[in-house]
């Protein structure tokens, strides 16, 4: 009982301090563990290993069952990684082995118009194409001799036979046939660093309980305990696969997401059949095309966070444990709609959200992206949420000073609610023996060891406290859902309509940097009556609901009043500023601490995390007594107001109130 206490106590020491992510063990578990322990790490993330099977090879399983007890024993922490590589959904094939119907799709359209004189044909699907899933024909108003309106509301189904539809069209009338194949060439199934495979339909229960089935259930079969020994399940970059990952290339399909129940939902969910209103979720012909695009985005956005996160973190509460990991381009909210309908949403449904950091580099960092985590982390009532560091962008910059870069990206994620890292920038293991050649890495023991005592002291200054706000920033993601269009090539960002909100929201961020301080609400913090001033950045849609519960706030729009889902009709409430003069207000006033440029804040309940985003050190002033912690040295001193705290370059202190 006393061993099993101490282990417990151990546990609790480490919960804060960061674990690399190592997928590949030596014979002796032991030495890697005893240099893990040294370089001061709490624990490890890691994996069934890939080769020979993966999960469907119990001797596999074993192996990461042998390394999992010993981890308990040593009571260090350990997060179970769920693939092999990523995407997560896969297993390394096994998940859509003898089931190509599990699949990602997609599903694109053609169109046909006959003007003058009738048209009549046989239209036969792409040979790669599963087949027709819809087609239907409408007459158009051509009276104008410059546009030909199509009048949606004369919609006539066109009668298909699998990949064939035989296409009639009197004068003056469009067809539409929509087709369905898999979500593949140019998505995140073929650009990542992983492999190539096919991927599954996270819209499907079907494919996610046989990725269950394939993945997880035999790392429980092979080892009762191990689920409930881990702090969580770590997944990796699941996505619906519809979106082209790269701006350059150029394909023959633009894709929205299927799956074979989807219409079926959206008409339980909606009242309305959006069969005959299919055109116009890939283009504007009709000015019901933002509404039914919101609508339609929505619906995919929860049905993922039931589907995959949601489904996942029920099996693995059932085990004992939590579902955690991280979802793909956290930084901007177009990336949100295209890889998952609804980012937030679908985050919501984990165990414990968490997120990705591949520019570390503090100086051009994407504030974006942990406040919308901080914002998820608030909405589920966790103690924060997890981040793994993995400086991919713009390596060239971060190599020039690689320690000091990571150190000043960990303590602005931390200041902003980060509680747990997860590490590609890995420690030198082969320092410690000869017997870890194989482990290479980037920090040394010294540099390890002040990563993990400068990440745990940061963390443990600020364990259970409540981030404060008065200000937030709305998440108004139906803008972009709203907008939102599929297209045949990558090149989504130099659509400046689609990536307005994500500008603007983009530039309240950076603002962070002269001292502004916000916290981010979406819709459902709004229909719940979250208290606080609420800024809205320059969109053209929002949600009527939204809209209407927003009169009972003090709200600010960013350039003009947006326009109401639904109806179209204009905003009329609330005030109307410029970016420049919203920021001017959000950065007025320090509270009790007067702070240079430069310098981020966020203010806790009985404290403040500032951090210094300057190349030197900096000087903060008290304007009231406080006591200062700085995790760069471990000291608590107190000062009196009027006095300096010096603050290091790239380095974070909590100020307490005195």
């Amino acid at each position: 009982d006393s061993a099993m206490k101490n282990k417990d106590i151990k546990v609790g020491q480490n919960k804060y301090k960061i674990n690399p992510i190592i997928h590949g063990w030596i014979d002796d578990v032991d030495l890697v563990l005893d240099a893990v322990e040294d370089f001061g790490f709490g624990g490890v993330v890691t994996n069934v290993p890939g080769k020979d099977g993966f999960t469907s090879n119990p001797d596999n399983v074993k192996k990461l069952s042998v390394v999992t007890e010993k981890l308990r024993e040593r009571g260090l922490e350990y997060w179970i990684y769920d693939e092999v590589g990523y995407p997560s959904g896969q297993a390394n094939g096994l998940t859509l082995a003898g089931h190509p119907e599990l699949k990602a799709k997609g599903m694109y359209m053609r169109k046909f118009e006959a003007f003058l004189t009738p048209e009549k044909f046989d239209y036969s699907a792409d040979e790669t194409s599963d087949g027709i899933v819809y087609a239907v024909k409408y007459e158009m108003d051509l009276t104008d001799n410059v546009e030909a309106k199509i009048l949606f509301d004369t919609a006539t189904p066109i009668e298909f036979d699998g990949k064939t539809v035989k296409i009639d069209l009197n004068a003056g009338e469009i067809a539409y046939v929509f087709i369905v194949r898999d979500g593949y060439e140019g998505t995140h199934s073929v650009h990542n660093v992983s492999s190539r495979k096919k991927y599954i339909n996270i819209l499907s229960e079907e494919a996610v309980d046989r990725f269950l089935k394939v993945a997880y259930d035999p790392i429980y079969e092979g080892d009762k305990n191990i689920y409930g020994g881990s702090r969580a399940v770590f997944t990796d970059e699941p996505s619906l696969m519809t979106a082209l990952a790269r701006q350059y290339e150029t394909f023959n399909y633009a894709l929205i997401p299927y799956e074979k129940m989807l219409f079926d939902k959206f008409t339980e969910r909606y009242g309305f059949d959006p069969k005959p209103l299919l055109p116009l979720l890939y283009e504007d012909t009709d000015s019901r095309s933002f509404d039914i695009r919101q609508k339609f985005y929505e619906l995919i956005g929860d049905t993922v966070a039931s589907t995959y996160s949601g489904k996942i973190n029920e099996y693995c509460l059932a085990h004992g444990t939590l579902f955690s990991g991280h979802y793909l381009a956290e930084e901007n909210v177009y990336e949100h709609v295209m890889d998952y309908g609804n980012y937030v949403s679908v985050l919501e449904k984990t165990g414990y959200p968490g997120m990705d950091i591949l520019q570390v580099t503090p100086e051009d960092f994407f504030f974006t992206a942990p406040k919308f985590l901080q914002m998820i982390a608030r909405k589920k009532g966790t103690d924060g949420y997890m981040v793994e560091l993995c400086p991919f962008f713009t390596a060239e910059v971060f190599k020039r000073n690689p320690f000091e870069n990571a150190v000043g990206s960990l303590g602005i994620l931390i200041s902003y609610g980060a509680r747990k890292i997860h590490t590609y920038y890995s420690p030198r293991l082969s320092e410690y023996s000869p017997g870890l050649s194989n482990y290479g890495g980037s920090t040394n023991r010294e540099q390890s060891r002040y990563l993990n005592s400068y990440v745990s002291g940061l963390c443990a200054a600020l364990e259970n406290r409540k981030a404060k706000f008065d200000t937030f920033v709305y998440y108004a993601i139906e803008d972009v859902q709203a907008k939102f269009v599929p297209t045949n090539s990558g090149r989504y960002e130099r659509d400046s309509a689609l990536t307005a909100y994500d500008r603007s929201l983009r530039s309240l961020c950076d603002a962070l940097t002269h001292g502004a301080e916000f916290g981010v609400a979406d819709a459902r913090d709004i229909l719940g009556g979250i208290k606080g001033k609420i800024i809205v950045p320059e969109i053209d849609y929002i949600r009527a609901d939204v809209a209407e519960k927003l009169k009972d706030y003090d709200v600010t729009f960013i350039g003009a009043y947006p326009a109401l889902l639904g109806t179209g009709e204009k905003v009329n409430f609330g005030k109307v500023k410029t970016l420049a003069e919203v920021v001017t207000e959000l950065c007025a006033g320090g509270g009790d601490l007067d702070m240079p440029d430069g310098c981020l804040r966020q203010t806790y309940e009985g404290a403040v995390a500032v951090y210094n985003n300057n190349r030197e050190t900096v000087r903060v002033t008290a304007l009231k007594p406080a006591v200062v912690f700085d995790p760069d040295n471990g000291t608590e001193t107190a000062v009196g107001a009027g006095e300096k705290i010096a603050v290091r370059s790239y380095r974070a202190v909590i100020v307490y109130e005195d």
